[in-house]
């Protein structure tokens, strides 16, 4: 927060809550998280699309840089202390992910989806 020039005082005191700068970084992170896997399946055929988001996501490139990792993955286990409107946010993104994972179902094999399903 120094190098922003930020207090910690400065910094939450734009936030009502630590749920609230949770539940919003977990919003953001998704929005980038989903960009980034929609962006590496766009020029793919459903199937193919669905084959390199699972790349994408279970590489170990992705692995290594927890900075750049799956919000769910490193939040999940503070969602059940959370406030209503954390879990919220964090159940929009959960939906939006695999939306954007698999946005028409009819093209995608079920045991592909269970195999993804398992390793988010």
């Amino acid at each position: 927060m120094a190098a922003a020039g930020l207090t910690h005082g400065g910094f939450y005191r734009h936030f009502n809550s630590k749920d609230q700068i949770v539940a919003e970084a977990c919003a953001t992170a998704a929005e980038v998280l989903i960009g980034r896997l929609a962006a590496s399946a766009s020029k793919k055929s459903p199937q193919s699309g669905l084959k390199t988001i699972a790349s994408t996501y279970l590489s170990a490139a992705h692995r290594n840089d927890p900075s750049d990792g799956c919000p769910l993955a490193a939040l999940g286990s503070e969602m059940a202390r959370a406030d209503e409107a954390t879990r919220a946010a964090a159940t929009e993104a959960f939906l939006c992910s695999a939306d954007a994972i698999c946005p028409h179902p009819s093209h995608t094999n079920s045991l592909d989806l269970v195999i993804i399903g398992k390793n988010l």
